[in-house]
């Protein structure tokens, strides 16, 4: 799942990388089924298309014993854009991992996000966005009779801030 992301990702960067693509930053802070979550990372915005890269830290979690940050990958879609205001739909997923003695412990947040934006200075927008998806806990282990696979519903809320870099739009 996470080699196809990546996958999608490359496409994008290099089907765009002779045009012009807008660069921010981001801060958001949250709350799932998971615990409490900060997030920071990088948007790379195409017209409409938005990728978003960064890394997502639990604080405190209901899963992990030790709080280390985790990859997050997004794709939204600007369904209604303007100078002040904008709508996105997408897809998101965050990948944990934590070693636990001989067993390693995987957790997956695969989502679907709603995003709404708005511009409050030339550079500065805030977030408010709305998730909701499955959370996929996967055991490894050399004993086949620990070895589990965990899934349930999960959903979330965030807040946040950007920061464009550049010229906006």
């Amino acid at each position: 799942m996470i080699d196809r992301l990546i996958f999608l990702v490359s496409i994008f960067f290099y089907t765009n990388g002779h045009s012009q693509i807008q660069y921010s930053l981001e801060a958001n802070i949250g709350l799932n089924r998971i615990g409490l979550f900060y997030e920071l990372g990088t948007e790379f915005v195409k017209r409409n298309h938005v990728v978003s890269i960064g890394a997502r830290l639990y604080e405190p979690d209901l899963v992990f014993e030790k709080d280390f940050p985790g990859l997050s990958l997004a794709y939204e879609y600007g369904l209604r854009k303007s100078t002040q205001n904008a709508l996105f739909i997408g897809v998101a997923i965050d990948a944990f991992t934590e070693l636990k003695d001989e067993n390693r412990l995987w957790l997956y947040n695969p989502r679907l996000t709603l995003r709404g934006q708005r511009r409050i200075a030339q550079k500065w927008s805030l977030n408010l966005g709305l998730g909701f998806g499955g959370t996929i806990n996967m055991l490894q282990s050399d004993d086949p009779e620990i070895a589990n696979n965990f899934v349930y519903v999960n959903y979330e809320l965030a807040f946040g801030f950007i920061y464009h870099i550049g010229s906006t739009q």
